[in-house]
Parts: C-alpha cells; structure tokens; sequence
C-alpha cells in the first residue's frame, strides 16, 4: 500500500512539472536556460556573483573588488528608490482611478511619470554595467565570458546528465 501511495505521489509531482513546463511555453522553467528573457538587474547582479566567485581564478584585486562592491550596492539603492517612486505612483493612478469624474489628463501625467522612472531605472543598470566592465581589465572580461560559457554548459551537461539517471 505504502509502494502504491509513494508511485501516486511521484506520477502527481511529475504531473505537475509537466504542466508548468507546458504552462511556461515548453520550456523549463530555470531562468538561465535563455538568458535572454533574463531582465537586466539579474544579468548585472549575477555578472557581479559570478566576479566575486571567481575572483581569484579572474585575478580581480582587491581594489577591484571593492569598486564592484561598492557600484553594486549604488546601483541597488538606486533601484530600490526608483522603484518606492514607482510604486507611489502606481498607487495615485489607481486612487485616481477610483473617482467618479476620472482626471485623464493628472493621471496621463502620474503614468508618463511612472514609466520615466522605468527608463531612468533600465539606464542606470547599463550605466553600471558599463561602469563594471570599466573596472576590468581586457583580459579579466576575456577570462571572464571563457569561464562563464564553460561553467554555463557544465550546468546545462550537469542537467542533461540529471535527467538521464531518471
């Protein structure tokens, strides 16, 4: 009984994973299998991660370390003040919304505003994105996408080989 209530519970959860598989478009649901629908603050803080992880393998000093720290944590308190700003706004166009004679031209204003702070923020994610690349050398950037695209297949052949054993 208990051999047939565990073979239930393991088609149930492969079930599942199966429809929100097929819910995410047939793909799997790991952000990284296409960097490409990555935003660009996961790009810039896992660039940043993966620098610090590797440092020692990419010859990052340790002034170079600190620059990276300190442009990733500008750009995150940039970020969480664009995105308070945002959200202010996001909640006085909803409250404006909600009068009987809607104001099309305040709320027309509050939105083009909203969508400014967006951009501002989408600018300084590349500003800092450049201002990191600044940081390091040709050859570290180099070293850098080698041993990214390295590791990057060794997850994807560590997954592959995952789902074999199964």
């Amino acid at each position: 009984m208990k051999k047939l209530f565990m073979a239930m519970m393991v088609l149930c959860l492969v079930s599942a994973f199966t429809a929100a598989t097929a819910a995410a478009g047939g793909r799997s649901m790991c952000k990284y299998d296409s960097y490409e629908n990555v935003g660009l603050e996961d790009k810039f803080m896992d660039k940043v991660s993966f620098i610090n992880m590797n440092k020692d393998e990419l010859g990052v000093s340790d002034e170079q370390a600190k620059k990276i720290k300190t442009l990733k944590h500008e750009l995150r308190k940039t970020l969480i003040t664009k995105q308070a700003e945002i959200d202010l706004l996001a909640l006085e166009i909803k409250s404006g919304l909600w009068e009987d004679a809607i104001d099309t031209a305040a709320l027309s204003k509050l939105i083009a505003q909203k969508y400014e702070l967006k951009k501002d923020k989408a600018v300084a994610i590349v500003q800092a994105y450049a201002d990191l690349k600044k940081v390091m050398t040709k050859e570290q950037m180099d070293s850098m996408k080698k041993l990214w695209h390295e590791q990057k297949k060794q997850m994807a052949c560590g997954m592959m080989a995952g789902k074999a054993k199964k």
